[in-house]
């Protein structure tokens, strides 16, 4: 019983240990998304500035 105990915490440690790697992978996700979406915008700014001209 010990035994079986003893692998559940395991387990549960493992994924409390998971959880927390897919919410700093999220933050990065969220931080990537946000300079996508900048150097779009910017591009986009540079290519009307210079087809306006």
């Amino acid at each position: 019983m010990t035994e079986n105990t003893s692998r559940e915490d395991s387990a549960w440690t493992e994924i409390d240990r998971l959880k927390n790697q897919l919410s700093e992978v999220e933050g990065e996700v969220r931080w990537l998304k946000w300079l996508l979406f900048a150097t779009l915008g910017f591009l986009v700014l540079l290519v009307w500035r210079y087809a306006s001209t």
